[in-house]
């Protein structure tokens, strides 16, 4: 039936990571550790990640849906975290990993404590906010002088670099995280346009590049 074709293509899109997990310290008086598992979110629709401990029992860490409003206590940057991950010195698990991508790849999974993920959370930042404000300026500049040249060709290019800043932007899911948290519909429309922009201007700019051959 269509339900059921359905339901067996949803299935091969999803794909299972394992990895056994182990705290090598030593007691001396504390009752456990922790870290946190994150990972890139980008094109995910679904995630879960899931600790199996010896005796059976399991802690579910994460459950994220693409379908869902933005939360920002499961980002991390762009990299979808875990709720604290707890081992007590010597224990052992297995942390499995269920994803359901647009495009089929490995989750690249990284295990941090506290402090080094609020490390790489300001590095991470501090990086895209300079990134994008020195883009911005720089766009601002472009067209700017572009327009008091009144130079078309230019002014194209600026054009085709802001579109092409939109598409950044799209990856570090800004749109996402600051125009439309609450409706993550609109999210695939949105990258969809962007992309189908840029392919499309950019052809534009390029139609219009005259090689000129040496006589």
């Amino acid at each position: 039936s269509r339900s059921s074709a359905a339901s067996d293509v949803y299935k091969r899109q999803d794909l299972w990571s394992a990895a056994t997990v182990k705290n090598t310290s030593k007691p001396n008086e504390r009752l456990a550790d922790q870290w946190i598992v994150t990972f890139d979110g980008f094109a995910v629709r679904n995630a879960d990640i899931i600790l199996v401990r010896q005796n059976g029992d399991f802690d579910r860490l994460l459950s994220f849906s693409s379908a869902e409003p933005y939360d920002p206590q499961i980002f991390s940057g762009t990299q979808l975290k875990s709720k604290p991950m707890i081992l007590r010195p010597g224990e052992s698990g297995i942390l499995m990993v269920r994803t359901s991508k647009l495009m089929p790849a490995a989750p690249s999974l990284a295990i941090r404590d506290e402090a080094d993920l609020v490390e790489n959370e300001l590095r991470t930042t501090a990086f895209n906010a300079a990134f994008y404000t020195i883009a911005m300026f720089g766009l601002i500049v472009m067209l700017s002088v572009n327009i008091s040249l009144k130079s078309y060709v230019g002014i194209r290019y600026a054009l085709l670099f802001c579109l092409l800043l939109a598409a950044l932007s799209f990856d570090d899911n800004i749109p996402l995280r600051f125009l439309y948290p609450g409706h993550p519909e609109w999210n695939a429309n949105v990258g969809f346009l962007i992309s189908y922009a840029c392919i499309m201007f950019g052809f534009y700019v390029l139609s219009l590049i005259h090689i000129s051959e040496p006589t």
